[in-house]
């Protein structure tokens, strides 16, 4: 099935995927094979790169209200940038646990979401309609199925067949369906926070 799910993405968007693909970063960060881990980055400008902050690292500027900053890169290509749709077939980019680029093929199953979480625990609940508990922060995203993405991809990106930039995966959940999920930050969002 998921051969299956790959070539008609293949079909459906030709060679898109080979250039988005260019806009993704792994990043090792910590000591090599002793207290390390990896994770992902998306180029959002000729200079800057988009990741999130509990990724850790130098940065240029870092967002109040979001989990998510901007690192100095130059690596990769600038893509364009639009909004996720309903059941639209996105491919996510990230860092897998042993520091390998990976790809998964998915679909946006919700755009209408907000996490909550407090400020001592940082459990996140990914809800339908607004944050209302006392005392707890949230954010408002979207939602692909979770299906292959794993910690390392925060920071990584969701690209329409266009190979558009939709977003930037922060965290993974089950929300209050029972769903296993992938919390992403719609990309204009952090555009105007963040001012690239």
């Amino acid at each position: 099935m998921k051969l299956l799910t790959i070539l008609l993405m293949f079909v459906l968007i030709g060679c898109t995927s080979v250039s988005t693909n260019k806009s993704h970063h792994s990043i090792l960060n910590g000591v090599p094979l002793l207290l390390s881990t990896y994770y992902s980055a998306t180029q959002v400008t000729p200079d800057l790169a988009l990741t999130t902050k509990h990724s850790g690292g130098e940065f240029v500027r870092k967002s109040i209200r979001y989990d998510a900053m901007l690192i100095p890169s130059t690596k990769g290509t600038v893509p364009k940038f639009a909004n996720p749709v309903l059941n639209e077939i996105v491919l996510v980019y990230g860092t897998g646990m042993g520091g390998e680029e990976s790809l998964y093929v998915t679909k946006v199953i919700d755009i209408d979401i907000w996490a909550c979480g407090g400020p001592i625990i940082p459990k996140v609940h990914i809800i339908k309609g607004a944050c209302t508990e006392m005392g707890k922060g949230y954010t408002y995203g979207f939602a692909v199925d979770r299906e292959g993405i794993s910690s390392g991809f925060s920071g990584g990106g969701a690209y329409n067949k266009d190979g558009e930039l939709l977003g930037i995966v922060v965290q993974t959940g089950v929300d209050t369906s029972g769903r296993d999920i992938a919390f992403l930050y719609f990309i204009n969002d952090l555009r105007n926070d963040l001012n690239f």
